[in-house]
């Protein structure tokens, strides 16, 4: 027997980033969050892929804190 594939629904991937639901749904929308499209309505989503884009966004959050601010100087 094949290993079974889990798949996360809309609502459970809102429960597990403890946003809205309808967060989700902008998001993937937006071509920001991964999703599986079954059919017109249905979306799933694999748990590696949503662990993979927390860690890409960790990841371009901790480069922006390490940019140099920019100093911005006024001419008189």
């Amino acid at each position: 027997m094949s290993p079974r594939l889990e798949l996360l629904t809309a609502e459970e991937v809102a429960q597990i980033l403890r946003v809205k639901t309808r967060t989700v749904y902008d998001l993937v929308r937006n071509h920001e969050l991964p999703a599986l499209r079954l059919g017109d309505r249905c979306l799933r989503f694999r748990p590696s892929a949503i662990e993979a884009w927390l860690d890409a966004r960790q990841q371009a959050e901790a480069a922006l804190q390490q940019r140099p601010a920019l100093a911005f100087h006024r001419s008189r």
